[in-house]
């Protein structure tokens, strides 16, 4: 054997040793990975009663665009702050406040808002009066706390 072929096939050996080190997946490859965005909403429940109102804040971590939010309701309505108001009158149990990511539109929470109805009773509930004859009748409204209007009597 020459001496070019030896230092041919020595070349070649040497060659294909770099090559198979060179190719490993070895524990130096670095992924990075962006941490998740979530989004909170608080408080997650409230009750509240016809015409009331309830602040909502948004917590939104690992945003790094800083995009904000946007805000929904299924009843009632709500404003870009947050700031929600309950429907008059009460034509549901129950509302869903959303807030959405505007970052990632697939990130959102949501509260409930369990909404009471105005109701109004009246007592006695009945009376039978001779001529002359005066009766009191009292009036007893419920779920009223927010508009505070009270009620009118009509005969």
């Amino acid at each position: 054997m020459s001496m070019g072929q030896m230092f041919a096939r020595g070349f070649a050996g040497f060659a294909f040793f770099v090559l198979i080190t060179g190719c490993g997946s070895g524990s130096n490859n670095t992924q990075s990975t962006s941490p998740i965005l979530s989004v909170s909403v608080s408080p997650e429940s409230v009750t509240l009663t016809a015409g009331g109102t309830q602040a909502f804040a948004a917590a939104v971590t690992n945003d790094s665009a800083n995009a904000g939010v946007t805000w929904s309701t299924s009843v009632g309505s709500i404003t870009t702050g947050g700031m929600y108001t309950a429907p008059v009158p009460v034509t549901a149990a129950t509302a869903t406040i959303t807030v959405t990511s505007r970052t990632d539109p697939a990130k959102a929470a949501s509260a409930t808002v369990s909404l009471t109805p105005i109701s109004v009773s009246v007592g006695p509930g009945s009376a039978t009066l001779i001529g002359g004859a005066t009766q009191t009748f009292t009036a007893t409204v419920t779920g009223d706390t927010a508009l505070n209007e009270g009620v009118t009597w009509f005969v």
